[in-house]
Parts: structure tokens; sequence; C-alpha cells
């Protein structure tokens, strides 16, 4: 009972906490300045960024050392898709085969799809890079592959990917949720109910856990550069979350202290750490806000230390072994400025820091 009480104690957020926030120190090999790129957590430990604009080539990508606090640049081989924007990605962890052992290892796949440039247009090609190799190869799927750019691509176990939302052009929204099923390599779209079912949207943010998909934010109509306001009956806080086994979707408001009502985040991240989601950066958003799914509870989280400048279309990653989110890149749209900073977001329980600091008087 003892060992139940401390896991869930681990897993959940704590009743008091806050950020602490520290600038990871700039150096040469730092990455350039960009924002609609891509950042992942690789087995060993490292973040891994590629991708993005202003034109950065998927020839070449950054790997940065969380204990070190360094940056190394590598080369990437083999058959990299085009740079663009828009671009969904997504990691596949899988048990493998080892071809010398024969044994079983744990094997990683960073998965890439679609994309927009003004000069290409939409680009329907589906690549993947090995992390151990840095070699990219274009992959064959077969089923009709999601014709949208700007969707939420995410991880469904270790065999499957989800995609939903994005826009095609200017001209169509996407409602639909794509799968592509990894060991058939074949598209399909899931049979959801369209009770509770968000509006169509594009640059909003998803994180799977389990076999649920929590869907927030984004822009619902085009031609704009404001999503329309009022959206799920006027509140910033509603999340959408989509049972993937069966298909159904409700909408939750969410107590406490969220976004708030009319918020028009989008362009901004989403990643899950302890029993909920952490949401930053976007349009219009200067704040770091917690989600908790099991209480259904939003925190605006205070922050100490560093602070950054609020930016559209960074990049964030969890390392939920360290509670810890990175944030990588963005832009900031008023001045057209791009970022080539990167930040370390360390929660901390601050009931304990009380309790200690209680504890500590004579």
């Amino acid at each position: 009972e003892a060992a139940r009480r401390e896991e869930a104690r681990r897993r959940c957020f704590p009743s008091s906490y806050h950020f602490k926030v520290a600038q990871v120190g700039w150096r040469a090999d730092n990455p350039p300045p960009r924002y609609h790129h891509h950042s992942f957590l690789l087995l060993d430990g490292r973040l891994f960024v590629v991708g993005g604009c202003p034109s950065e080539a998927n020839d070449v990508g950054y790997t940065l050392d969380l204990d070190t606090k360094c940056w190394t640049r590598h080369t990437l081989r083999g058959s990299p898709p085009t740079s663009t924007s828009g671009q969904s990605s997504a990691a596949i962890t899988l048990t493998a085969t080892n071809p010398h052992t024969g044994l079983p290892e744990l094997k990683q796949w960073l998965y890439f799809y679609g994309g927009y440039s003004p000069s290409r247009g939409f680009s329907p090609s589906l690549h993947r890079l090995d992390p151990l190799t840095w070699t990219w190869e274009a992959v064959e799927a077969t089923g009709a592959p999601p014709p949208f750019t700007a969707m939420s691509a995410v991880a469904w176990g270790s065999d499957r990917l989800v995609f939903y939302g994005g826009r095609s052009a200017m001209t169509t929204l996407n409602a639909l949720c794509f799968v592509l099923d990894l060991p058939s390599m074949e598209w399909s779209v899931l049979e959801t109910s369209a009770d509770a079912a968000p509006s169509a949207r594009f640059w909003h943010s998803a994180v799977c856990v389990g076999s649920e998909m929590w869907v927030y934010g984004g822009m619902d109509r085009l031609g704009s550069t404001e999503p329309t306001p009022g959206r799920d009956g006027g509140e910033g806080n509603a999340l959408h979350c989509l049972d993937l086994e069966s298909g159904q979707w409700r909408l939750l408001q969410g107590r406490g202290a969220g976004p708030g009502r009319n918020a028009r985040i989008y362009g901004h991240q989403a990643v899950a750490l302890k029993s909920g989601m952490v949401i930053l950066g976007g349009h219009a958003n200067d704040q770091v806000y917690t989600f908790d799914f099991e209480r259904s509870l939003w925190r605006t989280v205070g922050r100490v230390g560093d602070e950054f400048p609020p930016r559209i279309f960074p990049a964030a990653v969890a390392v939920p072994e360290r509670e810890l989110v990175v944030l990588t890149g963005g832009q900031w749209r008023k001045q057209n400025r791009s970022f080539d900073d990167s930040y370390f977001l360390h929660l901390e329980n601050t009931e304990a820091s009380r309790d200690a600091h209680h504890d500590a008087k004579p």
C-alpha cells in the first residue's frame, strides 16, 4: 500500500508547484534560429531538434546533452523530406530484435508527414529517421493519406500514428482522424462520434496518454489571423478528449485557473507530464498552463528564474523522469524575429519546499 501511494505521488501533480526556468547557455554549435521545427527525446536521454523555418534543410540535426547542456551538430544521410512548414511528426518506440545479437532491444523511429511551402504546395510525403544511424528514408504506404498540413500527430502505442485536424491550403479544414498502421503501412480514417467532437481546426495541439488523445486550441477559420471567438461555448478552458479505442469524443471545460474565456491560443505546444499536460507558447499567450487529466483541473503555473519572451511555433519536449520540459526556438511575429534560444522548465514541488523550510526553523 505504501508503494502504491508513493507511485501515485510521483505520477500526479503536487498540490503546489511552479516551474524553475533556466536558459541553456548559447554556444557556437547551438541550432540557428528557427520555428515550425521538431524536437524529440531520444532513447539515450538526449534532445534532438531538426527542420523548421526559415529554410532549415533537413540534412542537419542537433542533439542537446541535458547534463552538460551542450549541443552537437549532426549530418543526416539518406533521402530527407523537403523543408516545409506545417509538417507533422511523432516518435515511435518499439521492441525489435538486434540483428547482431539476436536479443530484443528498444528501437526508435522518428516519423514525418506532409507539410506545405508556397513554391511547392502541399507535400504528401512520408519519411522516417533512424536516430542511431542518422539516416533518412522515404516510406511508402497504401490507402488514402490525409491531404492536409498543420495537423497534430501522436503515437498510439508502438504501432500506430494518429493525425488530427489540419488544413488544405486555404480552402478546407479537417475534422477527421487519420490513422497510419505501421506494421501494414496502411492509411485509414478512424470512425468517431459526432457528439462533443471539436470543430475542424489547425495549429492546435494534441497529446496521447494510453488510448486517449487530448486536443486543445488552434484556429478554426481560414483566411484570418485570429481564431474564431467563442469557440466551444466561449470557454478557452475547453479540451476535447478522444477515446481512440471506442471513437468517442467528450468535451471537458475544466475548473481552476486556465487560459480563460475566449482564449485565442494557437501555434503553441502541449506535452504530457505527470498526470496531465503542460501548455506553453502560442499566439496571445505568455503563460504556462497545466491541465490535470484525473482532476479536470487547470492551473496557471508560476515561474521563477530566467524569463523567456512570448513566442509562436516553438518546439517542446517533456522529460518525465526529470520532471522537466525543454522549450526551443519559435517566432516573435511582431518583430518578424526567430529565436535560437532554449530553456529548461523544471517542475518544483513548492509544498515540499515549504515543509522543509518549516522543519528547519528552530
